[in-house]
């Protein structure tokens, strides 16, 4: 397997959390999209409140455990090549 560089690896981790992120936001913006359509207003949000909740704690530790990664990951390669 040859060898990737170090910044791409990091850059591959900011795309993943990009994508979780913007996922997440997504979620939040089909619910107002269907308030504002006429759905109901908050009644709307209420019924998904715990889908939108548990899309926050999702985002968020992916965040985590990448952030995570990415910060031993930089560990290593410093340790590696300087």
């Amino acid at each position: 397997m040859p060898l990737l560089p170090p910044s791409f690896l990091v850059d591959l981790i900011v795309c993943q959390v990009i994508g979780w992120n913007a996922s997440m936001l997504a979620a939040f913006l089909a619910v107002a999209l269907k308030c504002a359509s006429g759905g109901g207003g908050l009644d709307v949000w209420k019924a998904y409140a715990v889908k939108l909740a548990l899309s926050v704690c999702g985002a968020c530790g992916i965040t985590f455990v990448l952030a995570t990664a990415t910060a031993g990951l930089e560990f290593r390669q410093k340790e590696k090549y300087g």
